[in-house]
């Protein structure tokens, strides 16, 4: 490509622990891309070590932390104004193969369906799929695959219900059609929630067999707080989903029986953690299924460029 059509997108916190081989992994990269790295205000020596090591890299620094999506808009919208035409983003914890790039665009290019396509992500090892990707590779979700792989006829590209956001390639018409990442989600959630708007907007989400990338990351335990946190995600997941046929007080009603269970968990844990969630969602409702109500309509929502 003469001129740089692809942006990946890499939104940083603390990020000392990867970031030397995320970086050179995109810059050993067959195809040229620019690097737009969104700091959302790290603690550590992240910004220091990239402005003194990596030239031409831009860093966007941000006063606060924005969270994974509003941090991903950011970029996104700095990619659009000069022009991409394909949009990475990678998790600060991952890093690609020399031809990751190369093959993801090839296969979106040749299949114009498909909005956000993702490698097949492996462990940090590279001995196993990594653990939550081996999920969205399930019959459940990916239909045909296990199949295909059993009998020896293994295709390149496999459409998915769903396909986690630390290594999406993504298009610049299906960004200009779906928008950016609600805002209804700080971290977590924000994915699932692109995803069910980028198939109500008639997009697919496909996993590329031929394509291999990392993500290294740890199990994370629930904790009552996470618990909390993960109630908290789903009532705000189901707010926000336009893709389902049910109507908005159907789902105002599932809320609220949500948050009188959630809150209820007070009695169980011995903490009001559940019951500041629940406040939470009632104080955010407006908000929610306003963003909701925008993202039902066709053009780059919650981007600024």
């Amino acid at each position: 490509m003469k001129d740089i059509e692809l942006f990946v997108i890499i939104v940083t916190y603390n990020a000392m622990p990867w970031i030397k081989k995320c970086l050179d992994s995109v810059l050993e990269s067959t195809v040229k891309s620019e690097i737009i790295i969104v700091d959302n205000c790290s603690t550590d020596e992240t910004v220091s070590f990239i402005d003194s090591q990596y030239n031409g890299v831009t860093i966007l620094k941000q006063s606060k932390n924005f969270g994974f999506g509003c941090a991903n808009n950011i970029g996104i919208s700095f990619a659009l104004k000069k022009s991409a035409k394909y949009i990475y983003l990678l998790n600060q914890d991952a890093w690609v193969k020399s031809d990751t790039f190369d093959i993801l665009i090839n296969q979106v290019t040749a299949n114009k369906n498909f909005g956000i396509v993702s490698p097949m992500q492996l462990n940090r090892a590279e001995d196993k799929l990594d653990k939550n990707f081996s999920y969205y590779c399930s019959p459940n979700l990916c239909y045909g695959f296990l199949d295909d792989l059993f009998f020896d006829r293994i295709k390149t590209i496999y459409k998915t219900t769903f396909v986690n956001a630390a290594h999406w390639l993504i298009t610049r018409e299906c960004i200009m059609t779906v928008g950016g990442f609600s805002p209804s989600f700080y971290h977590y959630g924000e994915d699932h929630n692109y995803i069910d708007r980028l198939h109500f907007h008639g997009f697919d989400v496909g996993i590329c067999t031929s394509a291999i990338a990392i993500h290294d990351r740890e199990d994370r335990s629930n904790s009552t707080n996470g618990h909390a946190k993960q109630q908290y995600r789903r009532i705000v997941e189901k707010l926000s989903r336009i893709s389902n046929k049910e109507k908005t007080s159907m789902i105002i009603a599932l809320a609220i029986f949500l948050i009188i269970k959630n809150s209820l968990t007070i009695f169980i844990y011995k903490t009001a953690i559940p019951l500041y969630y629940s406040i939470k969602i009632s104080i955010n409702l407006p908000k929610i299924l306003k963003n909701r109500n925008l993202t039902k309509i066709k053009g780059p929502a919650f981007l600024n460029f």
